[in-house]
């Protein structure tokens, strides 16, 4: 059996990948995409390492240490700290490790895409209509053009069990999700907070002593 990448069209309308184009410009984003994808592809169960983006790299003709810090910091992939790294969509696309919350965006961004190319049609369509009939269709369709509330997906992760912001902190198991990359939790505060006002020595004091006294109250200390 052939292997085969299936990248759908909504998938390259996310903000992640919007946010890649802009950064790195629209077809070097696609090309970094589909040469990681083809690199997961091809390594079992769709697991990559870092290590395997040397020789990806010299291929290429670029950097593996761009290529990874597309890994790290798009927001299309996940990472681990023994430098494993997935693509939710793609491994969701192939039917492994079915992950819920990936699902969820996939859904939600794949229908958001099928709803801004039914509105396109419906303005081309608007553009076509004779002068009298213009008015009713702005009636009709009035309901449908309203704008819709944002959607967000969460950025941290969940590694063997425990979870993770973006940028690799613990976080408690109930703590809200992750709406931005640009924060990290605090523990002293209790919330996420800009990466600019996290300081690591504080956040990591707090963090022991609070599981300290979390398997304190376990052990009835």
């Amino acid at each position: 059996m052939i292997a085969s990448i299936k990248l759908e069209l909504w998938y390259l309308k996310t903000p992640e990948m919007n946010k890649l184009a802009e950064r790195e410009g629209a077809l070097v984003a696609k090309g970094a995409l589909l040469t990681l994808f083809e690199c997961l592809r091809l390594s079992h169960n769709a697991v990559g390492h870092r290590s395997m983006l040397k020789n990806i790299a010299l291929v290429n003709h670029c950097d593996a240490d761009w290529l990874w810090r597309v890994v790290t910091e798009s927001g299309l992939f996940e990472y681990n700290a023994d430098e494993t790294f997935t693509s939710p969509y793609l491994s969701d696309t192939l039917g492994l490790g079915h992950n819920s919350r990936s699902s969820r965006a996939r859904t939600r961004y794949k229908a958001r895409y099928n709803d801004d190319n039914n509105d396109n049609n419906h303005n081309e369509n608007k553009e076509k209509t004779p002068p009298a009939c213009v008015c009713r269709n702005d009636t009709q369709h009035e309901a449908l053009d309203s704008p819709q509330p944002p959607q967000y997906l969460g950025y941290d992760k969940v590694v063997d069990g425990c979870r993770y912001g973006y940028r690799g902190e613990p976080i408690p198991d109930d703590a809200p999700e992750q709406t931005s990359q640009d924060t990290r939790w605090s523990w002293r505060l209790g919330r996420w907070i800009p990466r600019a006002q996290w300081h690591e020595k504080q956040e990591k004091k707090q963090y022991e002593l609070t599981t300290k006294q979390q398997w304190q109250t376990i052990n009835g200390q």
